[in-house]
């Protein structure tokens, strides 16, 4: 998985033939390295080798799947951490359209859960100055319409029936909230 500690990953130093250990549960191994030598760490389809000397602290080695196992990962199970490390990692990669796709799409659902759940609007709007001719525009912006309204029927007041209106001229319950309005207002 992207982002996580890796349990079980192969850590080898120096030649082939030289002592392989492995990542405990938290990820966390040790050796002990005299001189120049090579550290190579592997898990799955994943490798990375290192160039150390004589380390006597912590270091973070980050392996990354194949473009194709990332890929696959995203598809299976996406995760914006996971789109972020395949566009990173493989920017020309055949599948970053789809990748792009994907984290518009997580962005979205993430907004619209905090708006409808919450009442709060940030990450709604965010979106919307994100992604202005997205895939999802059109469904952020009634969320947001919907949502507004119910906020400015909870508070009731005449500003909150007044901000909605100036808000969303042609809003979903703009005749409730001139109706709202003029019901205050006589």
């Amino acid at each position: 998985m992207v982002d996580e500690p890796v349990k079980g990953a192969k850590i080898s130093v120096g030649s082939v033939d030289g002592e392989v250990i492995k990542s405990d549960h938290n990820g966390y191994f040790s050796v002990a390295v005299n001189g120049m030598t090579t550290m190579t760490v592997s898990h799955k389809k994943s490798k990375t080798t290192l160039n150390v000397n004589e380390l006597t602290g912590f270091v973070d080695v980050v392996l990354m799947p194949t473009e194709k196992l990332l890929a696959k990962m995203i598809s299976n199970t996406p995760t914006i951490a996971k789109c972020e490390a395949y566009i990173s990692t493989y920017p020309e990669g055949q599948k970053i359209e789809f990748v792009k796709g994907k984290i518009e799409e997580l962005t979205f659902i993430q907004a619209f859960d905090e708006a409808v759940s919450d009442n709060n609007l940030k990450l709604l709007e965010q979106y919307l100055a994100d992604f202005p001719n997205g895939e999802y525009t059109g469904k952020a912006k009634k969320t947001l319409d919907v949502v507004s309204w119910q906020q400015a029927k909870n508070v009731g007041t005449q500003q909150a029936y007044e901000l909605y209106i100036k808000k969303f001229p042609n809003g979903e319950a703009l005749s409730l909230a001139k109706e709202k309005l003029a019901m205050i207002n006589e």
